[in-house]
């Protein structure tokens, strides 16, 4: 019972960290999501949520990555330029 209760603390800790980012801001199709970004891993898809909020700045290695995972998502402009 203790660990059940511990884990759903855990995931609203979780959720404000990496809060659910608005799909309009980052793409120009509401369909879009991070998620879209199916070959990526999941540090991937993090650090492209938290680029994308403005959270960090991603070193050329990850940022080149990223770049490659997300050539098929229609990415707004202005994200385009980080890449």
């Amino acid at each position: 019972m203790h660990r059940q209760k511990v884990s759903r603390r855990n995931s609203a800790k979780t959720t404000k960290r990496f809060p659910k980012m608005p799909l309009l801001m980052i793409t120009q199709e509401k369909k879009t999501s991070i998620n879209d970004l199916n070959r990526a891993s999941i540090k991937h898809k993090i650090a492209l949520a938290l680029m994308f909020s403005g959270k960090i700045f991603l070193n050329a290695s990850l940022k080149h990555s990223i770049a490659y995972h997300s050539q098929h998502l229609p990415l707004r402009e202005e994200f385009r330029e980080n890449f």
